[in-house]
């Protein structure tokens, strides 16, 4: 059981829609650097690098995750200039609308990229599903969250 607090640990709730910057590990644990509380309005999207990406069966991984892009979901540049599919590149930074059903199928609606830095933070924006106080974690569009004693929860 872990003992130390985080600051708004406890005033996250079920259904809570959050905006979650940090980074993934190869298990695909996110450990989040900052939690804020968003409104209901939001779209779930995850900003990540493109791992893999095979253009001819048009699938991508981002955030440990595997996409099937279907034709009919837009790829754009950062000025909203479309793109084909096989503009992107491994090792890019992609911001992808996605809708989720649980528990764990995430449906790409649109793909944008995104300026690729030295140092990329993941991001993901969505409803907490499930939390579970005892070893503060908590999941979020089917990835398990981690926190450790320097995250920063914004509580609106």
């Amino acid at each position: 059981m872990v003992t130390d607090q985080i600051i708004g640990f406890s005033e996250l709730k079920v259904g809570q829609r959050v905006k979650l910057k940090g980074k993934i590990d190869e298990a695909g644990n996110f450990t989040a650097f900052e939690v804020s509380v968003r409104t209901h309005e939001e779209n779930s999207s995850i900003v990540g690098l493109i791992k893999e990406i095979d253009y001819q069966n048009r699938t991508m991984t981002v955030l440990n995750h595997s996409f099937k892009v279907p034709e009919t979901v837009a790829v754009v540049d950062t000025i909203q200039s479309d793109l084909d599919f096989s503009h992107l590149k491994k090792d890019s930074m992609v911001k992808i609308k996605v809708n989720y059903t649980p528990p764990n199928h995430l449906k790409p609606m649109l793909i944008k990229t995104r300026e690729t830095l030295g140092f990329n933070i993941d991001k993901l924006k969505g409803e907490i599903e499930a939390i579970y106080p005892e070893d503060r974690r908590f999941r979020v569009l089917g990835f398990d969250i981690r926190l450790n004693p320097k995250t920063v929860i914004e509580l609106q």
